[in-house]
Parts: structure tokens; sequence; C-alpha cells
């Protein structure tokens, strides 16, 4: 990543005097070195805008890969020059205006996950609203049984898992034989099941979601929409 516009400017002061007029014939000096009619403030603009592409270029390939919201953290004037630059459609209209290392991380991630809550909050109570239709149909479409959460995560079948944050089920999944065999409480050798079913479920493209217990079906401590 570039780390800042003193290297272009650095590069544009070279340019500039390698095409200025020769010792002698002018005073010299960075005014002079500058293309014709450009102040400092243009120049000052034009090496920021070029700090910017250099960012986005950087960054491109990446978001490619991983087309996630994005949410930019700068000056106003950045947060302008990088709207113009770039035509992400993950790159979110609404940013943070200000200078991110003037802020803690705890704070930019409150500031962040500001402008996406309620977005967020629409998408889940949808997804709710789903699986609880699915649940009422009986079509074998969703579920709230743990083991078999727990197995359709395992093999990919899970499209949506609903998990309430701070519950566990302490247990073994026998892959050689598809049997769960679930503990009351931790046992030598038990693994999370619900972390697992989760890291399934993620590893195979699902979407995890953490939900208070209470907006479950039933208030189970899981739940998960199936693709077949």
């Amino acid at each position: 990543m570039p780390q800042g516009v003193g290297l272009i400017a650095d590069a544009t002061q070279y340019e500039n005097t390698r095409s200025a007029a020769p010792t002698g014939r002018s005073s010299g000096g960075l005014d002079e070195a500058q293309s014709p009619g450009e102040t400092p403030e243009a120049l000052r603009k034009t090496e920021l805008i070029e700090l910017l592409r250099r960012i986005a270029a950087t960054l491109e390939p990446s978001i490619r890969a991983d087309p996630v919201p994005l949410i930019l953290a700068a000056h106003p004037e950045i947060q302008g020059h990088f709207h113009g630059i770039v035509s992400w459609r993950e790159l979110r209209a609404d940013g943070i205006a200000a200078n991110p290392d003037a802020m803690r991380p705890d704070e930019l991630h409150r500031r962040a996950y500001k402008l996406i809550a309620a977005e967020r909050d629409a998408v889940r109570t949808k997804a709710l609203q789903r699986l609880n239709m699915l649940l009422n149909t009986r079509a074998g479409k969703a579920t709230m049984r743990l083991d078999e959460i727990v197995k359709a995560a395992r093999y990919g079948r899970v499209d949506k898992l609903f998990l309430s944050g701070d519950e566990h089920l302490w247990g073994i999944f026998d892959e050689a034989r598809n049997s769960v065999v679930a503990h009351g409480s931790r046992s030598p050798g038990d693994a999370d099941l619900l972390d697992y079913a989760a890291v399934m479920t993620l590893r195979q493209g699902g979407d995890v979601r953490l939900v208070e217990r209470p907006a479950l079906p039933m208030s189970a401590p899981a739940a998960a929409i199936l693709r077949y």
C-alpha cells in the first residue's frame, strides 16, 4: 500500500526539475519547477489524487476477490476524490468523514457499524420471517433440531444458520457413523458443535447470523434454513 503523498511529491519535484530551464537561465527553485500556471494548491491536489489512484489500484484485486461492503473513513476532501476515482458497488456512499488515525479501533468500529446497523437488522428480520414460514410449512426446508443442523452444515446443506451467540452444544460428531452425540456439559474430547456448524456453513458458502435467543422460534439455541 502506498505510504503517503511524500514519495509522489518527491517524484513530481524530480520530474519537474528535469524539465525546468537549465541552470543560469532561471532563478531555479520549486516554484520554477512547477508546470506553467500550476499553483502549489493545484499541485497538492494533483499529488493527492495520484496517491488515491495508487491506493485504489492496490486495493482493487482484494475487493474483487472478497466483495464485502466497504466504508471509507477519511477527510471529506479525500472522500470526494476517492468516490470520483472508483466505481466499486461495494463502496458505500456514506462514510466516516474524519481522520481514522485520530480514533481508537473500537470507536472506528462503532461508527462504521452504525452506518450499516439498520440495513443489517432489516435483512435479519426478513430472514427470520422466512425461517418461521418454512418451519410452519413443514416441508423439510428448515429445522431447529441441533443434530440435523450439525449434519446439514457438514455436508453443505445449510443456506442460513441462526445462532444465539452465548449458547454452546458440547459433544462429538462421528462422521463415519453420521451421528451426533451431545452432552449436557463439556466432556474430554468434546467440541462446540454449534461453532463447528458455523464454520462448516461459512466454508461452504452459507450465511451465519447471530440473533438474540428470544427471536428464534421457541427460543431455540439454533435454527437453519436448508438448501435441500
